[in-house]
């Protein structure tokens, strides 16, 4: 994360909180938290509150949010293993399968994205494109597995 600008952090913890949303939106950290009100208003930087950011860190580092983030991101790792002869067929229907949710988990971040996170007060000059929110998408994706 920039943190030269708060706006630029800001703008990263909302696609972080984004990704959380679409991964896991029946968790604790979500019933306590009013996405239309608390991400405009309050999660901000300014008023998070220790509950909060408790529920929040422990969202973040749950083993099977990782585990489902890594088998999210597998057919961009294993991409090129695709193509080579010592790949089994029962490995190349699992990635393609694989590649399927992780279609999914893009459509649905860009839904959320638009719904909760654009913020016509942001001050951003061109709005981004799907392809932007896409690598945004991913780029959580990685940072939560660890890579």
């Amino acid at each position: 994360m920039c943190i030269t600008n708060k706006q630029t952090v800001n703008y990263e913890l909302d696609f972080l909180i984004c990704t959380l949303f679409v991964l896991s939106s029946t968790d604790l950290f979500f019933k306590e938290l009013n996405l239309k009100r608390d991400i405009h208003f309050g999660f901000n930087g300014k008023n998070i509150s220790v509950e909060n950011f408790d529920s929040f860190y422990s969202l973040l580092n749950k083993i099977t949010l990782r585990q489902f983030s890594y088998i999210l991101i597998r057919p961009i790792l294993f991409k090129k293993l695709l193509s080579s002869k010592g790949f089994s067929l029962q490995d190349h229907e699992d990635l393609m399968a694989q590649s399927i949710l992780l279609k999914k988990y893009l459509k649905k971040f860009r839904e959320i994205y638009y719904r909760y996170f654009l913020r016509s007060g942001r001050n951003q000059m061109v709005p981004l494109s799907n392809k932007e929110i896409n690598s945004f998408a991913l780029k959580n994706l990685f940072l939560i597995v660890g890579m």
